[in-house]
């Protein structure tokens, strides 16, 4: 299995989906960097289910990364606030130390892209969950729905085809 190095938007999709300590499943190990750690620090429950994750030794804090690179692959227009530096660490960290980038940004997905770098999305996740027999159509659908009212980002057109393929009704 290969590593994953998480975003925050990923991050926060899986806990609300309760799908984070499942990633266990599908990779060795599951990377944080630092930017994303200090976003998601800032909510308090995800803060907590973070903690819970890194002390079963699941989840690994990842200071290793070119703070140099990940600025230069962040957009013009975005480099002043570096508001995506955790998108940014993680294409980096996946560059050097190998593995997936699960990311929901499309802007970081198109890097990683570009990088040759392999990418995940929250829907992504699911999908492979399914695919393993991890999840049932009706626990996938759930998650989805989860996800969708958490206010994160899913592609309701390759969702609900999705859906619509493994017998469950689009969201």
């Amino acid at each position: 299995m290969k590593r994953a190095i998480l975003d925050s938007s990923c991050a926060i999709a899986l806990l609300e989906a309760e799908l984070l300590p499942k990633l266990a499943l599908l990779f060795s190990e599951v990377l944080i960097p630092s930017a994303v750690r200090k976003e998601l620090s800032r909510r308090s429950m995800i803060k907590s289910a973070l903690k819970r994750l890194h002390a079963g030794g699941f989840i690994r804090y990842c200071i290793e990364y070119d703070r140099v690179s990940a600025e230069i692959l962040l957009p013009v227009d975005r480099r002043r606030a570096l508001k995506d530096m955790g998108e940014a660490e993680a294409i980096v960290q996946a560059s050097t130390l190998g593995g997936a980038v699960l990311v929901d940004d499309r802007w970081a997905r198109k890097v990683a892209a570009l990088q040759g770098i392999e990418y995940f999305g929250s829907f992504g996740v699911i999908k492979s969950l399914v695919g393993l027999g991890v999840l049932d159509q009706s626990a996938a659908r759930s998650a989805l729905h989860q996800i969708k009212l958490s206010g994160c980002f899913l592609p309701l057109d390759l969702v609900n085809e999705f859906l619509r393929s493994i017998g469950e009704e689009g969201l």
